[in-house]
């Protein structure tokens, strides 16, 4: 793979990112989990731990199926396919 292409793919990823807001949805699971931590018995914490995780797997949904088979083969290059697959048996 050449800069330009790992350019290409690293761009893409950066604005997925963004337009999912990947890194929010991260950061909105870590802030539920810990509440329900801290108080598992708390309906409400249970109630927004569920939306966070739903939220941050639509997101991942979506950005596995905006990527196209070459790059796909892009990611596979480059050893990086396996953290952008999120289906059974998708990671191996």
């Amino acid at each position: 793979m050449n800069t330009t292409r790992l350019r290409e793919i690293v761009d893409f990823l950066i604005s997925k990112e963004a337009e999912d807001q990947i890194q929010q949805l991260l950061t909105d699971l870590y802030n539920a989990l810990t509440n329900l931590v801290s108080s598992p018995t708390d309906a409400s914490f249970q109630q927004s731990y569920t939306s966070a995780m739903d939220s941050l797997s639509n997101a991942l949904r979506r950005l596995e199926e905006d990527i196209q088979p070459a790059q796909k083969k892009q990611l596979q290059e480059i050893n990086a396919l396996k953290y952008f697959l999120i289906g059974p048996g998708k990671r191996n």
